[in-house]
């Protein structure tokens, strides 16, 4: 068929069932479409979202502002012109009429493709048809790209009141920019078909003059070049008239400065008509938005200056009325500069190419499939809160991220429509958000609810109102915020395709749940949800690590650690047009986006990577700061041996890879006993009882011989340093043993190391904890540098019998703080005690998470032993002579047999020599003559 006799079949879209004829004509091409009501159209915006919102039509104008808040604004389109008039007239100071002919820099396009759209309910064609330059408020040159023509009929725009036949929309966005969500600019153009003549532009397009021009169907080829420029040449040089105004449909964002030109063009009748059919059929109909009533416009005629953004009397009004979280254009309005570079950190395009790769460190992802789920609506997405545990830990969960040590509980799965970031530039339809928390800020208002603790009068989320370490905020749309959490959001971008089995499972698209998620009512899933399969393609592609923001109207003290991904999982239109929630995906969405130099790209973005400082509060580090939790990658700068040493605690234990087994017995080896008045200390890192008469502990030595270590002090930290098979623990505490050479030894000397430390694990549960009691936890807080008495004896024996009587792991670690010196002998205890969840939250109030407890380390030279305690080989002996010295009675050695001979013999030789006098001369002659007789030979010798 050719391009001519093409065009009038369209007109047969009105009169299906005026003839038997044109209805089987138009069944042989399907017929006019049928427009269901639904979220989302497949249809890309014109402004620059990837799909068109559906749910809304032209003959109920007055609902859209209950789900578009936009399009209840003060600076809506389109208007009327009012050229003649008393009431809202022109400011008609400005330049002489022509304003625009230099500024317009059209160019012809050719092998155009036209299509009709249902949306703008027009005909466009989508193509580069050059420049427009206009000035900003500082009179600088700004240059706008047209992106594209779009004819309607009737027009949109009336002047004094009346409409024209036709109207084109040339539509511009910045030189450069992504698109026209941030601003943009619409030249409107009107056609007259009063004693008309033929439009060459209606030609081009596809309406001929005969009424014939294109078969009957959405889009066709163009049958000529399209030359804008031409069209317009001699209405350009007249008046035109600019106003502050918005996009012509939903969402009706207030982004958009109109210039309306004065003239008319000629168009005949039969153009105008034959456009009017095409729309009938293949746009859904010919009825536009009418001029918006309200309050004076200001109207400026021949002007090419345009002003600032124009949204914000829109937005102070919805912030009196509490709804300026329907719109994403005002959670920013009103930021100072150092608030807006705190809050507003999200999202950000994602380019692997601008990305820094010298990190090579990677998250460890431990997802688990669950068959129990909550599926709740909230305002920005669709929300699944799992209600069995995936992975161990004190609340339900969809698995574990390891993250530089840290465990981050997988909390939350949301699904949005349409993105909040961009891909290289590109908007995707939709976006999986995956809500990992730090372990711990999980454990606040769910845990409430999961232990059956109610809420305190006056507080209706469920939070107990006792010692609540979290400040929620009330939101204006009546959520609660927290400014403390330390969350990582996974992002996972959603492209049309097949059907995502992940959001089938969730319950999209089934006909049961369409009411539920539309009405905001919750809903359960009873079977399987594969987290890790439902993404698996996204997590074998690249990723993105940034730290950013939310990308909802929260500010987040933290803020926001994201691991985006970059390539997308499929879903079916079906599934995402089951996204039907308060606040739509197009209203959902921060734009512009956060715009980073090559540099700061480079400084603040990571591919397949993390940075040390990832999880930390601050990226550089002070080195005349005292050290805090809070930048515990600074530790490795100031303290060398944090980084360099091969034994650093805490660890994961893991038991399947312990070393050996053994049978020891840890309650044989204590002697400690109750002590009573004693203080417990908040020394800004934890709480701490320092007493030196707990007792001791016994080991054996290299020698044999026993060692004994004194209680020094023990101290809490929440959650658990120390993590068994990959499972945190509420609370761990550490006794600290000093070693005792001699009695009256001084602490803290050379000869107090090794220490002993034993761990002892707590988690949350129904029943308090009697020990923890003792630190007034689940009672009052003790301020920072302070302290209060314990009310009666500390007993450690009787509390942690149990553990002690029971497994432990044994390794030669480090202190959990700086310096982290490899001096400590660790007992970590397998037993669990139980503790309160008001206990927890009263230490948080002391101890808000990020200042408590240090990441787990790399094993290295660890020598983890289960039940046994690396000591040395006991000596027997029959007597003790001291610490260090010992004999037996049976088996002496054989310097002990001639010891006494050899002594004996040298004190008969010394007795023998002191007793031996040799006589004189004078008392032999004096012998009574007994020399003669005896002889003189042999008297006097020995």
């Amino acid at each position: 068929m050719s391009s001519i006799a093409r065009g009038v079949l369209a007109s047969f879209c009105l009169v299906v069932t005026a003839a038997d004829n044109d209805e089987r004509k138009l069944q042989a091409y399907g017929g006019c479409p049928m427009w269901d009501n639904t979220s989302f159209s497949d249809e890309p915006s014109p402004f620059g979202w990837p799909l068109s919102p559906n749910d809304w039509s032209f003959a109920e104008e007055g609902e859209w502002p209950h789900h578009y808040l936009a399009c209840g604004g003060v600076r809506q389109s389109p208007v009327n012109i009012p050229l003649h008039g008393d009431t809202c007239g022109i400011n008609r100071i400005g330049e002489p009429d022509g304003a625009l002919k230099d500024a317009t820099r059209y160019k012809v396009v050719s092998y155009a493709k036209v299509e009709a759209s249902h949306y703008m309910r027009t005909v466009k064609v989508m193509d580069d048809f050059g420049t427009l330059t206009l000035k900003d408020e500082s009179g600088n040159d700004v240059v706008y790209e047209a992106i594209s023509a779009q004819l309607t009929a009737p027009s949109m725009h009336t002047v004094d009141g009346k409409h024209y036949a036709a109207e084109l929309l040339v539509l511009h966005k910045p030189m450069g920019a992504r698109d026209m969500l941030q601003e943009g600019v619409i030249l409107s153009v009107m056609f007259d078909d009063t004693n008309g003549t033929e439009s060459p532009l209606f030609t081009h397009f596809g309406f001929a003059p005969d009424s014939q021009g294109h078969s009957p169907s959405k889009t066709w080829a163009a049958p000529h070049y399209i030359d804008v420029a031409q069209e317009i040449k001699e209405v350009v040089k007249g008046p035109s008239y600019q106003y502050d105004g918005s996009q012509p449909v939903p969402p009706c964002h207030e982004n958009i400065k109109y210039l309306v030109l004065g003239n008319a063009i000629p168009v005949l009748p039969a153009q105008a008509l034959a456009l009017e059919e095409t729309l009938k059929c293949w746009a859904g109909g010919k009825l536009k938005r009418p001029p918006v009533k309200g309050e004076c416009r200001e109207i400026r005629k021949d002007t090419t200056t345009l002003g600032g953004p124009h949204f914000a009397a829109t937005c102070e009004a919805a912030e009196a009325a509490g709804t300026s979280y329907r719109l994403a254009a005002c959670w920013d309005l009103g930021l100072a500069e150092d608030e807006a570079a705190s809050c507003v950190k999200s999202p950000i395009d994602l380019n692997q190419e601008m990305a820094s790769t010298k990190e090579s460190t990677k998250p460890t992802f431990n997802f688990a499939s669950i068959k129990h789920a909550r599926v709740e609506p909230s305002n920005f997405s669709l929300d699944v809160i799992p209600l069995e545990v995936g992975a161990p830990g004190p609340l339900p969960n969809f698995g574990t991220i390891m993250i530089l040590g840290k465990k981050y509980m997988v909390r939350k799965v949301s699904v949005r429509p349409l993105s909040s970031h961009t891909y290289e530039g590109k908007r995707h339809v939709g976006e999986i958000i995956i809500e990992a928390l730090v372990f711990g800020d999980e454990i606040s208002t769910q845990a409430a609810m999961i232990f059956g603790q109610a809420a305190k009068e006056g507080h209706s989320n469920g939070h107990s109102n006792s010692h609540r370490r979290l400040k929620y905020a009330q939101n204006k749309d009546n959520t609660y915020g927290d400014d403390e959490l330390h969350r990582v959001f996974i992002s996972v971008p959603i492209k049309f395709g097949v059907e995502s089995a992940l959001l089938r499972q969730i319950g999209l698209p089934f006909q049961a749940y369409k009411e539920a998620i539309k009405d905001r009512h919750p809903y359960h899933i009873e079977s399987t949800i594969d987290l890790q399969g439902g993404i698996q393609e996204a997590l074998n592609g690249k990723w993105l690590f940034y730290s950013g923001g939310a990308v909802d109207p929260t500010c987040p003290k933290w803020g926001v650690r994201w691991l985006a991904l970059t390539t997308p999982i499929t879903a079916s239109l079906t599934q995402i047009n089951y996204l039907q929630l308060p606040v739509t995906g197009m209203d959902s969405v921060r734009f512009p986006g956060i715009t980073l130099n090559r540099q700061e790209y480079a400084e603040q973005v990571y591919l397949d990577g993390l940075p040390m400082w990832a999880l930390s509060w601050h990226k550089t580090c002070d080195p005349n700061a005292h050290w805090t939790y809070d930048d515990v990658h600074c530790w490795d700068v100031m303290y060398p041996t944090c980084k360099e040493g091969t034994r650093q605690s805490p660890i994961n234990i893991l038991t399947d890879q312990v070393e050996k087994v053994g049978n020891s017995d840890f309650l044989s080896r204590v002697d400690w006993k109750p002590v009573s008045g004693l203080k417990v200390a908040n020394n800004g890192h934890s709480l701490q009882i320092t007493n030196d008469m707990f007792g001791y502990i016994r080991l054996t030595g290299e020698d044999g011989f026993p060692d004994f270590y004194d209680i020094a002090q023990f101290h809490l930290h929440m959650p658990s340093e120390h993590l068994i098979d990959g499972r945190q623990f509420s609370a761990e505490l550490h006794v600290v043993h000093t070693r005792q050479v001699a009695v009256g030894q001084e602490k803290n000397t050379y000869d107090s190391f090794p220490l002993v430390v034993l761990g002892f694990m707590f988690d949350i549960g129904e029943e308090e904890s009697p020990f923890l009691k003792q630190f007034y936890l689940g009672q009052e807080t003790i301020p920072n540098n302070t302290f209060k008495t314990t009310k009666h004896p500390v007993d450690l024996m009787r509390s942690f019998g149990p553990a002690l009587n029971g497994d432990f792991y044994r390794y030669d670690g480090s202190f959990t703080t700086p310096d982290c010196h490899e001096q400590i002998k660790w007992f970590v205890f397998d037993h669990v005690f139980k503790m309160s969840l008001a206990q927890w939250e009263t230490f948080k109030v002391e101890f808000p998470f990020a200042h408590f407890n240090r990441p787990v380390n790399k094993i290295q030279e660890h020598h983890v032993v289960k039940n046994d305690f690396k000591e040395g080989v006991e000596a027997k002996y029959d007597f003790f002579l001291g610490r260090n010295v010992g004999r037996n009675r049976l088996l002496p050695g054989e310097g002990y047999i001639l010891f006494p001979v050899v002594a004996s013999l040298v004190v008969m030789v010394c007795i023998m020599l002191a007793v031996f006098v040799r006589e004189g001369r004078s008392k032999l002659e004096s012998a009574g003559g007994l020399t003669e007789t005896i002889g003189r030979v042999t008297y006097n010798r020995a």
